[in-house]
């Protein structure tokens, strides 16, 4: 996980989804050509997806990484990333108290001052656990559980298992 390579002392630098992939149920990240180029500052990522800190001065941390992800969150829901330096909305997801929760999280994680972003991915994905934060509806009204479902039957059945039985999929199952 981002934690588990944040804990090591690493960061990644280059999160962006086509450096996201299932692998037998489990999200994995990929493509760690950039992961430990600190020194490379402004040059080592995808810059769309690069943190403020990052993109203009060349400091990379844990906190760059934060920020990508939260921008991968924005994108996957929005199904576009915000501008530079705006603030992620969500307006595709109906007003309620999990799109608020959502944006408070993103709001943290997608901070242009890196010290009001969360220390360590462990933390950030627990602040998403505890948040209630997901949605439970795409812009079409689907429940997520069924797009989810769907994939894992795809992927085979220990596949199936092991994302179903994911406290983030429990989070989107619908009630009863």
């Amino acid at each position: 996980t981002l934690a588990d390579i944040h804990d090591a002392g690493h960061v990644h630098l280059d999160i962006k989804p086509s450096n996201l992939l299932l692998h037998e149920g489990q999200l994995m990240l990929c493509d760690f050509g950039t992961a430990g180029m600190r020194d490379l500052g402004a040059f080592a990522g995808t810059r769309a997806y690069m943190a403020p800190e990052h993109r203009s001065v060349g400091v990379a941390g844990p906190a760059a990484d934060l920020y990508m992800s939260g921008l991968v969150v924005v994108e996957s829901i929005e199904g576009r990333l915000p501008a530079f330096g705006q603030a992620a909305q969500l307006t595709s997801l109906p007003p309620g108290p999990r799109r608020r929760a959502l944006e408070k999280v993103l709001a943290q994680l997608c901070a242009l001052d890196p010290a009001r972003r969360p220390p360590n991915g462990r933390l950030a994905a627990d602040l998403l656990l505890e948040a209630g934060a997901l949605p439970l509806h795409d812009k079409e009204g689907k429940a997520l559980f069924h797009h989810v479902e769907s994939m894992a039957k795809r992927e085979g059945e220990q596949a199936q298992q092991r994302l179903l039985e994911h406290p983030l999929v429990d989070a989107l199952r619908p009630p009863g």
